[in-house]
């Protein structure tokens, strides 16, 4: 059985995803980064959000990992998905984009990421990876747990009296059993 690295971050009670604005900006784009065997990296997002050529990107790696992000470029479409060992029966409905990264990948991450288009900063805050992407004064927090058949990857917003609520939700499939890690509401439920 494949054991995943379990999530750092404590368990929130579900919520309903939403791409909905929330304060004065839009919420971003949120899909899928895959690196394929020569280092190159793909994104997937819904083709009803998907970002224009040119527009940043950030490559987010949540949980244990060298770095925080990468930040990169979309670039054209692609006819294809990203590369992937199995299907992913999600991406049904996505576009892959190739994307230029703006500095070469650290050794060590993850070859699957969360994708959030836009010009955002994440940081790492007493372990957890968070930015502001909306700007209505709430911070987002980024998690990767396991689950099914492979890993998802959320965001929340997460209000100073510790509410939270998930914003965007993604899955990247293995192909294998995995042992799961995540709590409520991390797993798309």
């Amino acid at each position: 059985m494949l054991a995943m690295a379990a999530c750092a971050q404590q368990p929130a009670p579900p919520a309903s995803d939403s791409a909905a604005t929330s304060g004065p900006r839009s919420f971003p784009p949120v899909g899928v980064a895959v690196s394929d065997d020569q280092g190159r990296w793909c994104v997937e997002f819904p083709v009803d959000s998907t970002p224009g050529n040119g527009q940043p990107v950030s490559i987010i790696f949540p949980g244990p990992s060298p770095v925080a992000s990468i930040r990169a470029r979309i670039g054209e479409a692609q006819p294809d998905q990203c590369h992937a060992e199995f299907p992913q029966p999600r991406w049904e409905n996505y576009r892959a984009y190739r994307v230029q990264l703006d500095a070469p990948t650290a050794v060590g991450v993850s070859t699957v990421a969360l994708a959030v288009a836009g010009d955002a900063r994440w940081s790492l805050e007493k372990g957890v990876l968070q930015t502001e992407l909306d700007g209505d004064g709430i911070p987002e927090q980024a998690r990767r747990c396991a689950a099914d058949e492979g890993e998802h990857f959320t965001i929340w917003s997460v209000s100073p009296k510790g509410q939270a609520v998930r914003r965007a939700h993604e899955y990247f499939d293995w192909g294998a059993n995995v042992d799961a890690t995540c709590g409520p509401g991390e797993d798309g439920s």
